[in-house]
């Protein structure tokens, strides 16, 4: 007998790419730590066009090709899909990154340049059951389809791409220096709907 198929229907694709080489030299990185931020403790920069850059320039192509990789094969669209906001977050030895999403974004990223894998990206929500039948069930294995949290292992070369409407946050920094994340939204450019249908086409 052929073994059943198990169809992930309605599910949210999270990316991750481990062991990203890239060369982003030690200056480069000093800058990027003590970018100004928001406040005076907060990690996020104040600057919003990080990848725009120059020495950065590489570091936009990688991110923009898995982008592309994301949207194209994983989700299989079509449309024109392009970084609109990049910046950095940084977070001291034993600082973590409270749960949030990212608003006016449909696909967010984070690429870490300076992490370890003992270093946590973690993901928030619902899974179909418990959110649609408020049952407590004997879970013998956590895994995607009954959990309503889900951790990924981030270490230096690591992205992950997301819906931005997901929760997620960061664990404590194991590092006994600062994490360095460089994190970009995007959104389409282009027209959305078809050529007849004029009631509801949208040119961005």
């Amino acid at each position: 007998m052929q073994a059943p198929v198990i169809y992930p229907l309605f599910s949210a694709p999270v990316y991750v790419q481990f062991g990203l080489e890239f060369n982003v030299p030690d200056s480069t990185l000093t800058e990027l730590e003590q970018l100004p931020g928001l406040g005076p403790d907060c990690g996020l920069s104040q600057n919003i066009d990080v990848l725009d850059r120059p020495d950065l320039a590489n570091i936009r192509k990688l991110c923009e090709q898995h982008l592309q990789l994301y949207v194209s094969n994983i989700c299989s669209y079509d449309n024109d899909i392009r970084i609109t906001t990049s910046w950095m977050s940084r977070n001291p030895p034993g600082v973590d990154h409270p749960p949030h999403n990212h608003p006016n974004s449909l696909f967010s990223g984070c690429l870490y340049l300076k992490s370890s894998p003992d270093n946590k990206f973690n993901l928030h929500g619902q899974n179909h059951f418990t959110k649609h039948w408020p049952f407590t069930y004997n879970i013998k294995t956590n895994n995607i389809y009954n959990s309503d949290d889900w951790w990924i292992p981030v270490d230096t070369g690591t992205l992950v791409i997301f819906p931005s409407n997901l929760q997620h946050s960061a664990g404590p920094n194991q590092l006994d220096e600062t994490r360095i994340v460089l994190c970009f939204n995007s959104f389409i450019k282009g027209t959305l709907g078809s050529s007849g249908d004029f009631a509801a086409r949208l040119k961005l």
